[in-house]
């Protein structure tokens, strides 16, 4: 066995300017080979990140806990600075602390970012701005034109009512602050100057302007947030490392280097960078919101403590996770399993319940997606024991989860109803009685393959049952399912009442079964034909991300290669970090459909070669030869019975090999 020698490589840092509506590489800095040439060997990993949107152009250390973002506006002469904001969340209502320089938005000349650094060049006569961030600190360094004043105004962005607080301490270098919401969620602020200010508050508002005085030198801020106590802050800020910017900034990106590196494939450049910026993206999701001390502030608003050396994820969407980045996650950080075990187990301790999504971590608001969804944590925690078979966390994840699935509530709903009917009622769940139910017997299904995991065959076989509920709902005459009402009479028109994405949902927890209900293999195939002709078949929608590999269960399982081409190479890729878990794995020729069971459907990698480091473990990914069907795969030598590997065999490392053949008809 040979390898491709173009795998090893990989680049300096790049910076990306956004200019006047244009994105795109500033003169040489990128360090990147032209698209269309052979990669050329490069530095670091973080080379390869092209960090183009607006969204995502922040500074933030890998599973930190402040993402330094800067807030847009449109200007009189095109975009313009309002704000650097202080969060994990995109969302522009979550609770935030706000950061602004002068008294207006500042126009733009270039934005530069890449892994864990922000360079903001404004026009002419203003200042510029760099920005970087440890673990729990946010660092800035501002360059005002000779003889300027530097203003900074702060204020929070309380993402609803809250009372809020900036107090400027009496030597004039630091603040201090403090937020709680309605909600009872409480951010803590810690912020330091490398120079002495005037406080100036600013009337009728919240916001307290600082005034630095000119002189020679850039002026250093700090800052961090803790959710615990304003000692917390200030003692984030006497961290090793939070101490000079340009020794944070050279800390930080060697750290992504670190993780970037745990990923590589060959290929032209261009294919490359938009692997490394996926891989990124999926890496930046999470962020660890306990203090140095390991404490945080729970849903319920006590403060706990992590273990030694474990962290607290303070930014959970469980409905969008549990498809695709909690199984890339433990591909390429399973060590931050342990941190995401803890967060679940410790938020049920708290709180009663599991978590839906969080904020800060905070159950937040989320009237669409939690309505849909029924008890997603299940599901998440299924597909964690089935990648982490062993430990105290399964034996303890069990207990809380059969409560979770027979107790209250799921979904707005309570579970009696389900129990009762083994469905809810479309004459009391309305028309999202179909998803809820679905989603329901997922739950139950995930209690029961951690069951079987423990040896508790009885608790097993019991939730075992009532996952398939479901099939109640099949509707074979409509070709679907069906909205039933609580006297089991059909509910509504059947063309109006199927929706095809309910159809492939079972394909997460019970294929064997939803092939049996819409009539075997070749059925199966006209079936997701006729879905990818039709074109609705966005990866995102949790019911559809995993379309593509359900042709390995069909009677032509070789289509599954030009499914997955065809929606690989869509323009204008989404930089969501799910959807960027879902080309990582498409990449790399892998895709969970069951999370649960612990193994991944294969189709052939978008590369002839890819390294993962697996903790200790390596694996390397080779699919030599010019065929475009996957004909069979093997693991050192030794070749699989089908389309599907264990998620332990890949974590053992070794060589994965592809065989390829040429297509054949019916196969494209």
């Amino acid at each position: 066995m040979t390898f491709n020698a173009r795998l090893l490589g990989l680049g300096p840092l790049l910076a990306l300017a956004l200019t006047a509506g244009a994105c795109g590489p500033r003169g040489d800095e990128s360090g990147s080979a032209p698209a269309d040439t052979p990669v050329a060997e490069v530095a670091t990993p973080s080379a390869r990140v092209a960090l183009r949107t607006p969204g995502e152009q922040a500074a933030l250390a890998p599973f930190g806990l402040l993402r330094v973002a800067p807030v847009l506006e449109e200007g009189v002469d095109g975009p313009a600075l309002r704000a650097l904001r202080h969060g994990r969340h995109m969302d522009a209502e979550a609770p935030d602390f706000w950061l602004s320089i002068g008294s207006a938005a500042l126009p733009l000349a270039s934005i530069q970012a890449s892994p864990g650094r922000l360079r903001i060049d404004a026009a002419a006569g203003a200042p510029g701005i760099e920005a970087t961030t440890t673990g729990r600190v946010a660092l800035y360094r501002i360059t005002a034109p000779p003889g300027e004043t530097i203003v900074l105004r702060l204020a929070w962005q309380p993402g609803g009512e809250a009372e809020t607080t900036l107090l400027p301490a009496r030597g004039r270098r630091d603040v201090s602050g403090e937020l709680t919401t309605a909600g009872g969620l409480q951010l803590h602020l810690a912020l330091d100057a490398d120079r002495s200010f005037t406080p100036v508050p600013e009337a009728g508002t919240d916001t307290l302007a600082l005034h630095f005085p000119p002189a020679e030198a850039p002026l250093v801020v700090r800052l961090s947030l803790s959710t615990v106590d304003h000692g917390a802050a200030r003692a984030s800020l006497a961290e090793p490392g939070a101490a000079e910017f340009d020794v944070a900034a050279r800390a930080t990106m060697a750290a992504w280097d670190e993780w970037l590196g745990r990923l590589s494939v060959s290929g032209e450049e261009e294919a490359r960078a938009r692997l490394a910026t996926d891989h990124y993206r999926v890496l930046a999701r999470y962020g660890d919101i306990a203090d140095g001390d390991g404490r945080y502030r729970g849903p319920t608003g006590e403060v706990r403590r992590v273990p030694p050396g474990s962290g607290h994820i303070g930014n959970l969407d469980l409905s969008r996770d549990i498809e695709t980045l909690i199984p890339l996650l433990a591909l390429l950080a399973p060590e931050k399993l342990d941190d995401l075990w803890d967060t679940l187990l410790a938020h049920e301790q708290a709180a009663g319940r599991f978590p839906v999504a969080t904020s800060w971590g905070r159950e937040r608001s989320r009237q669409e997606g939690e309505d849909a969804q029924v008890v997603p944590a299940l599901p998440v925690l299924a597909a964690l024991a089935a990648r982490q078979p062993e430990g105290v966390r399964v034996d303890r994840a069990l207990p809380a989860m059969i409560k979770a699935g027979t107790l209250g509530e799921a979904g707005g709903l309570p579970w009696s109803e389900y129990l009762r009917y083994g469905y809810y009622p479309a004459d009391r769940a309305g028309e999202g009685g179909i998803g809820k139910s679905l989603r329901a017997s997922e739950a139950h299904h995930a209690i029961a393959a951690v069951s079987a995991q423990l040896g508790e065959s009885d608790v097993a076989q019991a939730f075992l049952v009532r996952a398939l509920f479901y099939r109640q709902l099949w509707d074979g005459r409509a070709g679907g399912f069906r909205g039933r009402n609580a006297d089991r009479s059909w509910a509504g028109v059947p063309e109006a009442s199927v929706r095809e994405a309910n159809l492939w949902y079972p394909a997460r927890f019970d294929i064997d079964g939803l092939l049996e209900l819409v009539g075997g293999r070749s059925v199966f195939r006209e079936r997701l034909d006729a879905a990818f002709s039709a074109g609705d078949t966005a990866p995102m929608d949790p019911a559809l991300a995993s379309l593509p590999w359900l042709y390995a269960f069909s009677n032509a399982p070789g289509r599954a290669e030009t499914a997955v081409r065809a929606r690989l190479e869509r323009p204008d890729p989404s930089p969501l970090p799910e959807a960027a878990a879902w080309r990582v794995f498409a990449t790399l020729g892998l895709f969970p459909v069951s999370p649960s069971r612990g193994d991944y459907v294969l189709s052939l990698p978008a590369t002839e070669s890819a390294r993962l480091r697996l903790g200790e473990a390596e694996l390397l990914l080779e699919a030599p030869g010019t065929g475009m069907v996957l004909e069979a795969a093997g693991v050192d030598g030794s070749r699989l019975p089908g389309r599907t590997v264990s998620h332990r065999r890949l974590a053992a490392g070794g060589v994965l090999l592809f065989e390829r053949r040429e297509e054949q008809g019916g196969e494209g």
